[in-house]
């Protein structure tokens, strides 16, 4: 499990052309792999299977994240939904019930009138066996595509995005819990 660097001593690790941020508990002394940052920089440490499979996983979790957000700015927005599992759920502002992906993709079809022109901050990511979570937010402007005198829409959200791995092995949003917070 991936947990605050401040509970944990935690290394960079360069890992096929990634870096990827790594608890110590998955290094062992050996003369493989040589970790970057490391409080020993001469040491040299053997990167274990564990490791290996923790790379991939961080690897994979962060494409599947990186790839939902572009999704969500391009003009495919229903490619979204690719990156959600079939039984996926949403908790959406002022909703007494989740939402499935069949009520959700109705719910975004307004977006086909929109283009998003807004950021989006991954705060926190946390790998834990088969599962995952990403809290994040986005904020910028829904520009109407059609009626370009209409003035922006300000949209701002903030996510915890819960992830699972498929028995396919593939990564999935399971879950997305949101709100849009007040004028504060």
């Amino acid at each position: 499990m991936i947990v605050s660097p401040v509970a944990m001593p935690v290394y960079y690790l360069f890992f096929r052309g990634e870096v990827c941020l790594c608890p110590s508990q998955y290094f062992a002394f050996a003369p493989v792999g040589r970790i970057i940052g490391s409080p020993f920089p001469e040491s040299r440490y053997h990167v274990t299977e564990q490791l290996r499979k923790f790379a991939d996983d961080d690897v994979a979790v962060r494409a599947l994240v990186l790839g939902a957000i572009e999704a969500m700015r391009s003009d495919n927005f229903a490619h979204y939904f690719d990156f959600f599992s079939d039984d996926a759920r949403w908790m959406m502002p002022a909703q007494q019930h989740d939402v499935d992906i069949t009520a959700a993709r109705r719910f975004y079809r307004f977006t086909s009138k929109f283009r998003f022109d807004q950021t989006s901050d991954i705060h926190e990511m946390v790998i834990d066996g088969d599962t995952a979570y990403v809290r994040l937010t986005f904020d910028g402007q829904l520009r109407p595509k059609a009626e370009t005198t209409q003035p922006p829409i300000r949209a701002f959200s903030r996510h915890i995005w819960i992830l699972r791995r498929q028995r396919n092995g593939v990564w999935k949003i399971i879950r997305d819990i949101w709100n849009t917070p007040g004028k504060g």
